[in-house]
This record gives C-alpha cells, structure tokens and sequence, in this order.
C-alpha cells in the first residue's frame, strides 16, 4: 500500500562522493533533501522515475516535488509489497530489511559498504521525541506489529503517541529506501526507469531522519 503526503519544508542540501557512490546528506532540521550529483536538473514530474532521471527537456529551474509518496507500515511490518522493496533495501543498506532495528535505522544508517546513507539522529533524540529506551533496539517490522498496550508501553505518552511513532518508524523505512534508489541511479548511465520499476511508480520520498524524528502522525500519514 502506498500513501502520499504534502510537505512543506525547505531543502536540505546534500554531497555526492562519486567515488564510494554513497550519499552524506547534510544540514538537519529540514524535511526534503535534495541531490548534487553529476545530473544537472530534477523533472518536476513528481514520479520515481521524473526525481531520479536527468529532465533535459525542461528548461525550468530544479524544484522539488511539493508532496511525498510512500509504502504504508503494512508493506515494512511484512505484508504486501515487502516481497517487492526488501531485495532492493537490502541490496543497497548495511542491513536486512527485515532484521533492521529502530536505533539502526534512525542512528545508523549506512549503505551496504558501511558507509553512510542519510544522516543518523543520536538515540537522545529518540528518547526526546518520546520513544522510550526499551524500543531502540526492536526490529523495525517486530514494533511495526505492535498495537494496543504493548505499542503504548514502549512510548512516552507526554512526548508523542503510539501513532507518531508508527509513522515515523515507517518514514524513516521509506527515507532509507529512497536514498538508496538515489545513490543507486546517480551515474547518467544507469537506467533509472529499470530500478523504478522495481517500486511503485509514484514512489518520492525524500525526507530526512532529522524531520522524521519529530514530525507528528498526522504529518506523516497519508494513507490511500
């Protein structure tokens, strides 16, 4: 199941080292992020395949997509589509999709050399924005599984709900996901069409671990 959100944040910028072929993204505290790397330009059209492929036809400035699309928390717990993004998330991250714990992916999220990905939050920030010690070191499909009592037990009520939480663990499965297709398909070589066609068509999310750690649920859901 995909979802798709409107997001209104600045860019945060980001360097492309051509010779790890990893993304360092860098300024925090901003939702999008965006690519410098040897294409020139973003297509406007807001798809997998128009944000990963070099838009000569447009004579526009580059700008960025105004909304974000993504796999709901059903494909990341195990369900549906996972079959689909798990071979690609574990091709291109430093863990299994399936076995990838919270604190992995939020504190240390590398690329499949060990390098990294996007740029990590600390586990202070986790505890900040409500998540609760015990939770840091689930696998991320296990806490996606989680309701009722056993999902509240693990978030500090004062600081953020169940639900923030459950969106933001997803995001941040989607984020990932989406850097890899980037540093992936940075090279004009690569037939970014062959590797979109391996998600959903309309798969766009650029996001950083920095929004995602403290955006609410209703922020980050968008369910269709």
């Amino acid at each position: 199941m995909m979802f798709n959100r409107s997001v209104e944040k600045k860019p945060e910028q980001a360097q492309y080292n051509p010779r790890r072929s990893f993304l360092k993204k860098g300024v925090v505290g901003t939702a999008l992020i965006t690519t410098i790397s040897s294409k020139s330009a973003w297509a406007t059209n807001c798809s997998c395949s128009g944000n990963l492929s070099n838009n000569t036809s447009s004579q526009k400035a580059p700008e960025v997509c105004g909304s974000v699309t993504g796999y709901s928390h059903g494909t990341w717990k195990g369900n549906g589509q996972s079959r689909k993004v798990g071979p690609i998330f574990n091709a291109g991250s430093y863990y299994q999709w399936d076995s990838v714990t919270i604190a992995e992916i939020f504190t240390n999220n590398l690329d499949r050399n060990g390098s990294v990905l996007l740029v990590s939050v600390n586990t202070t920030d986790l505890v900040t924005y409500g998540l609760k010690s015990s939770a840091h070191n689930m696998k991320v499909k296990d806490f996606l599984n989680l309701s009722g009592s056993d999902l509240k037990a693990h978030i500090d009520k004062d600081k953020a709900s169940p639900g923030d939480w459950r969106q933001r663990v997803n995001a941040a499965m989607n984020a990932t996901l989406w850097a890899i297709l980037v540093a992936y398909t940075a090279d004009d070589s690569v037939n970014t069409w062959e590797w979109c066609k391996k998600v959903e068509a309309d798969f766009y999310y650029p996001l950083s671990l920095s929004y995602i750690v403290s955006a609410s649920e209703f922020e980050l859901d968008a369910s269709l």
